[in-house]
């Protein structure tokens, strides 16, 4: 019995390395925030229900359609893991299109956020793309709390822009979460857009912001997960000239 409890206490540290293990689902959320009209939090699946609804059915995707102070927005997909990406490979990305069709001159910020990220560190590669109107500006944020709570971009961070007109909308960078001892960390992408009050014409701004881990050297990857695999191929084999004996 000591042995078969060792051997299932094998498998599962195996696949925990591997990254075969099931993980708890996150609480993956968006925000939505006007500094004139206040904020709107969306909960991935609506599990638990925000203020706002999730028009995506799918686990890892939040859709949002309305309005927010000013601005008409749809942010057609904001997504994390399970839909992209993983725990253990962090992957977000934000796909937007607002328009400032009243009002004075305000900003509209979109963020995302994840918790229970793991193995550090770990590089991200920040891209934007995008799209806006003169009078419009675009400020990417991307960060990570070493808390694993959600928004917290303290610990280490990168910025793209502010970008401003003309377009295209462009910008990459680059940071590295710090060693956190084993412990999971959240991540949070923010697109802040600054618009000129309404003259009669819409001011749109359109884009795409995404968050990806720097890929592991191939050596590296096969070290992580050969060695395990090779300990308890040893291992079984201890066993078995035991039990011969």
């Amino acid at each position: 019995m000591n042995a078969l409890k060792k051997l299932v206490l094998c498998l599962v540290a195996v696949a925990a390395l591997l990254g075969l293990a099931t993980p708890a689902q996150a609480n993956f959320q968006m925000r939505l925030t006007s500094n004139l009209g206040g904020s709107v939090v969306i909960n991935d699946q609506n599990t638990p229900l925000g203020t706002a609804s999730d028009l995506n059915p799918a686990a890892g995707v939040i859709t949002f359609i309305g309005s927010l102070g000013g601005f008409t927005i749809t942010v057609s997909a904001g997504e994390s893991k399970p839909f992209i990406g993983s725990a253990v490979a962090p992957h977000m990305d934000i796909t937007y299109n607002v328009a400032k069709t009243s009002g004075l001159a305000e900003t509209l910020t979109i963020e995302i956020s994840d918790t229970d990220f793991t193995i550090t560190p770990t590089g991200l590669n920040m891209t934007l793309g995008g799209t806006q109107n003169a009078g419009m500006t675009t400020t990417f944020v991307a960060g990570t709390g070493l808390n694993n709570a959600l928004y917290n971009t303290a610990d280490a961070s990168g910025t793209i822009g502010p970008v401003s007109f003309p377009n295209p909308v462009t910008g990459t960078t680059s940071f590295t979460v710090p060693n956190n001892s084993g412990n999971p960390y959240s991540l949070t992408e923010r697109v802040s857009i600054s618009a000129a009050a309404f003259a009669g014409v819409n001011l749109v701004a359109s884009g795409d912001a995404e968050l990806n881990s720097v890929p592991a050297p191939a050596g590296l990857v096969l070290a992580l997960t050969g060695l395990p695999v090779l300990g308890f191929g040893a291992w079984l084999r201890r066993r078995r000239v035991k039990n011969a004996a």
